[in-house]
């Protein structure tokens, strides 16, 4: 994208402002991608590190779980970069599917601990899952 502009100034298409502009504008892109990394919760590297540590977990449904989690994850990361409304949707709903009942299992069913930081998802999760439950029962 900055290359583009750099290219039109240096063949005199465009102002020294309007390249500025454009810098203006890649700083606050970049600044609002790590913004959202932050509010997601779970950075890029923590993914990592949980694809990296399910290496050593011998229970198979355990790591389906954690794969589970970690694609909704990534799902979720895709939908905050796109400006699309039904795309959106769709990388909303794929994600809920996936990370809401891992994080349940793997905490509930696997002891698996939470990071303080995270903690206010997983509670999230799991009253939304209560209320569906009730709401299926009736």
């Amino acid at each position: 994208m900055f290359q583009k502009s750099l290219n039109k100034y240096k063949n005199q298409a465009i102002t020294n402002a309007e390249v500025i502009e454009e810098l203006i504008k890649m700083a606050n892109e970049i600044r609002d991608a790590r913004a959202f990394e932050n509010d997601l919760g779970l950075s890029y590297d923590e993914i990592a590190a949980l694809e990296k540590n399910k290496k050593g977990i011998k229970d198979k449904s355990l790591i389906k779980i954690a794969d589970d989690y970690i694609k909704g994850v990534k799902i979720q990361i895709e939908l905050n970069k796109t400006q699309d409304t039904d795309l959106m949707i769709k990388y909303e709903e794929e994600s809920d599917k996936l990370r809401k009942p891992a994080l349940i299992a793997m905490v509930d069913d696997y002891g698996v601990k939470v990071k303080d930081a995270h903690q206010q998802n997983y509670k999230d999760f799991k009253e939304q899952a209560t209320v569906i439950n009730k709401s299926n029962e009736v």
